[in-house]
């Protein structure tokens, strides 16, 4: 597998395409500087995110010097995780364990995050969306981070595409999408929401048309392909002009690919 390094980033464009390397760009640059603002030095994915390759997420911060670990309840993505760790040579700061087999210890991480997983978590892991929030809770020491899709015009276009071709919707279930899902478990768990933002706002629409025409895919990273880390990264920043610009946030929410809310555990007064 070919793999591109830029900052302690990882890029796989020829598995994931040109939307998926933009987000994994976007979302890298927001938990870098979250994780230095904060001081995090141990943090946990869970679930891994399941539409990158496993372990690239986990990989990179590990590669900031973060202590990490990933959990999923997919044993083959963990053991892919663990390849790529071992590949990317930081095997030794990352634990792997499986959901439902292995129980991690409370208030064990400064930071427990995931990526847009809620909505499509039980049809691809077999996880409660609400459980999974109350177990990420519970194993963080203070912040959790959960970025979601973003409640826009894409995911009308998705269930219309997905009702033509008979295929799953690319984003799940509908009702678990957007901002306000996240608010009302996170709130209902007692963690106190410290920031709500949109992002990842490439020149394109979140819908993934491949499905319907995937010479579409192959056109999309023709220009990535190949391309040493350095060359990914200026086309990416090239990408961000909506995200770097000065329109309206009302306007940007409209487009966003993705929101994410920022929680942290209430502050307990000694007696």
């Amino acid at each position: 597998m070919s793999m591109h390094r830029i900052s302690g980033s990882l890029y796989f464009p020829q598995v994931e395409g040109l939307g998926t390397t933009y987000e994994a760009y976007i979302t890298s640059e927001f938990l870098d500087r979250f994780i230095k603002e904060q001081a995090v030095q141990t943090v946990c994915e869970y679930p891994m995110c399941t539409f990158r390759v496993p372990g690239a997420i986990g990989a990179m911060l590990a590669r900031k010097g973060c202590d990490v670990s990933l959990a999923t309840t997919d044993e083959d993505a963990l053991r892919k995780a663990e390849a790529l760790c071992t590949e990317y040579g930081v095997r030794r700061n990352v634990q792997f364990s499986r959901i439902g087999f292995d129980r991690l210890q409370s208030n064990s991480f400064d930071l427990v995050f995931h990526i847009s997983v809620l909505p499509t978590m039980t049809r691809d892991l077999g996880m409660d969306p609400f459980e999974c929030i109350s177990e990420m809770s519970r194993i963080s020491r203070r912040y959790v981070i959960i970025t979601n899709h973003n409640l826009s015009y894409s995911v009308l276009l998705d269930r219309m595409l997905s009702f033509m071709m008979r295929k799953p919707s690319q984003f799940g279930e509908t009702y678990l999408v957007g901002v306000i899902p996240v608010r009302h478990m996170l709130r209902r768990l007692g963690l106190e929401i410290q920031e709500e933002f949109t992002f990842d706002m490439p020149p394109w629409m979140a819908t993934d048309l491949s499905r319907a025409v995937p010479t579409i895919r192959a056109y999309g990273i023709r220009g990535l392909a190949g391309c040493n880390a350095t060359t990914i990264d200026s086309i990416m920043r090239k990408y961000a002009f909506i995200e770097r610009s000065s329109l309206p946030r009302f306007l940007k929410a409209l487009h966003a690919h993705h929101v994410a809310l920022i929680a942290e555990k209430p502050t307990r007064d000694s007696p």
